[in-house]
C-alpha cells in the first residue's frame, strides 16, 4: 500500500525527501495511516540525504568601553538568538578576539542567501545600540 501510495505521486522521491527532513507530517496530504506516516518518516531519514548548504560571515567586533567583554558576549548571543529565530542550524563562535564569525546550514539555498544578506544589517543594528565597532571582513 505504501508504495502504491509514493508511486501514485508525480514526485515519489521528493515525498521521501520530505519526510526525511519535515518528518510524518509530510506524508499527511497523502492520506496515509499516521502510525505508516511515521515509520515511514523514520526510514526515509535513515537512507534519505538531504542536501545541504552553508555560508559564513567572519567580522570583528571591538570596543574600549568599561566591560567590553560582556558587551561582545551579549552582542554574539543576540545574534545567535537571531539565527535561531530563522529556524537554520547555526554557529556563532570566536576565530580569534576581535575576529568572530557565524556558519548557517539549511535545506534550502534562498534562505542562506537572504541570511547573507540580513546577518550584516542585524550586525549593525547591534553594534550600533551597545556601542561596538563593527567590522565587516569581505571573503
Amino acid at each position: 500500500k505504501i508504495l502504491s501510495i509514493l508511486m501514485s505521486n508525480p514526485d515519489p522521491l521528493g515525498v521521501l525527501e520530505r519526510a526525511a527532513s519535515e518528518g510524518p507530517n509530510a506524508l499527511e496530504s497523502l492520506s496515509m495511516d499516521s502510525s505508516i506516516a511515521q515509520k515511514l518518516a523514520e526510514y526515509a531519514k535513515r537512507i534519505v540525504k538531504v542536501k545541504e548548504y552553508s555560508g559564513k560571515l567572519e567580522f570583528q567586533l571591538q570596543t574600549s568601553k568599561k566591560g567590553g567583554a560582556n558587551l561582545i558576549r551579549d552582542a554574539l548571543i543576540e545574534l545567535e538568538n537571531f539565527l535561531n529565530s530563522k529556524n537554520v542550524k547555526n554557529r556563532v563562535y570566536v576565530v580569534a578576539a576581535p575576529r568572530y564569525a557565524c556558519e548557517i546550514v539549511s535545506e534550502k539555498p534562498k534562505s542562506i542567501n537572504t541570511l547573507l544578506k540580513e546577518i550584516p544589517v542585524k550586525l549593525k543594528d547591534i553594534a550600533a545600540r551597545l556601542g561596538l565597532k563593527l567590522t565587516l571582513d569581505s571573503t
